[in-house]
């Protein structure tokens, strides 16, 4: 384990051990539980962001954070509190895409992948590079692309795509690198809400199809109620 300064309330840790993502969630449970004068707690592939509320906290309280993380075993919270979802997928709009390309590299049709992305559960494992962006493992190993060679200067919110070993969902409109599959009606990160973004570590998603007309109708009433008045439809 590794520890790295970047200023007096600001430290990086980074591990050599396999976080789950419900392990995360329970470390970072405990460093916000108010005994270890952190502000906010970041995790990312086996990295640790810790910002302390002051540089007199930072000093007394860093070793035991990382006596925390090195410990050999922690307890998970209950594993009740991991949810899972439905989330529905329009793979037909029109828009930026990357199935020609796709259906050439994985040499299968576009309606195989779309099957076994169906029947895949992915994990949300970190969240980052957009506000509300999950990283989402458990994309079969035959997917396993890297970036694109240039990345787009638009990606329009809602985007499902893929890279290397993780897919993820696009919940603003932003520059992206990754290759498009289709386009989800929900909003994954909502200013309105009390917690903004919708997915958290741990959750579990299943993806769905639906067609053009099916998104249409979806989006305009997602996107124009509330989320607790729609949460249901894609509860598992």
């Amino acid at each position: 384990m590794t520890s790295f300064q970047v200023n007096n309330t600001t430290y990086f840790i980074k591990t050599v051990r396999h976080w789950s993502a419900v392990q995360v969630r329970t470390v970072q449970k405990q460093l916000l539980s108010g005994s270890f004068g952190l502000e906010d707690v970041v995790y990312g592939s086996n990295e640790w962001a810790l910002f302390f509320d002051s540089s007199q906290a930072a000093a007394h309280y860093l070793d035991n954070v990382i006596q925390l993380l090195e410990a050999p075993s922690l307890e998970p919270e209950d594993g009740s509190s991991v949810k899972k979802w439905s989330i529905p997928v329009c793979y037909d709009l029109e828009g930026p895409s990357d199935w020609d390309e796709l259906t050439k590299q994985l040499k299968m049709d576009k309606e195989v992948i779309i099957q076994q992305l169906s029947e895949a559960v992915f994990q949300v494992e970190m969240t980052g590079f957009l506000p509300g962006f999950s990283y989402l493992s458990g994309l079969p190993e035959s997917f396993y692309l890297p970036r694109r060679e240039k990345a787009r200067g638009h990606v329009p919110a809602g985007s499902l795509a893929m890279a290397h070993a993780y897919c993820g969902i696009y919940p603003t409109e932003g520059p992206g690198g990754w290759h498009i599959l289709g386009n989800c009606p929900l909003p994954l990160f909502d200013v309105r809400e009390t917690q903004p973004m919708f997915l958290n570590l741990g959750d579990q998603v299943q993806f769905f199809r639906i067609s053009k007309e099916q998104h249409r109708k979806w989006y305009k009433k997602f996107h124009s109620q509330q989320r607790k008045e729609w949460l249901h439809e894609i509860a598992k």
